[in-house]
Order: structure tokens, then C-alpha cells, then sequence
């Protein structure tokens, strides 16, 4: 599932689809927390992180949220 999400954020980077991206974001950062400073990049380095060092997605920090719409 990760691949997929990482793949779906890429396509939007690639897109030029800033404000996606920017509210995608924001929608996660506004649940607190581990994801107060949630960013694109730091979501696609740690889903990066995952396939290089065999991190564990089931980690809290590892929540994305998508607005209805994304």
C-alpha cells in the first residue's frame, strides 16, 4: 500500500499539482500530533526509509490523511 501512496504523491509532484499537495498537507497536519509537521518529502523519504532498512509502516508516524476530494 505504501508503494501505491508514494507512487499517487510522486504523480501529483510530477503534476505540478501544489495545491493538492499543499492541502493534502495541511489536512494531515491538522490531526496533531506525530503529524503536526507532517510534510510530502518526510513522508516519501520515511516510505523510502521502509524499502532501504526494513522500517515497520505500521508506525504512528506513518499516517497520511487525503482530503475528501484528493
Amino acid at each position: 500500500m505504501v508503494a501505491e501512496i508514494k507512487t499517487y504523491l510522486r504523480m501529483l509532484q510530477a503534476d505540478g499539482s501544489t495545491q493538492r499537495l499543499a492541502e493534502i498537507e495541511q489536512f494531515t497536519q491538522s490531526f496533531g500530533g506525530v503529524h503536526a509537521a507532517f510534510t510530502i518529502d518526510s513522508y516519501i523519504a520515511k516510505i523510502d526509509d521502509v524499502v532501504d532498512n526494513g522500517a515497520d509502516p505500521r508506525d504512528a508516524t506513518f499516517g497520511i490523511a487525503l482530503p475528501p476530494d484528493a
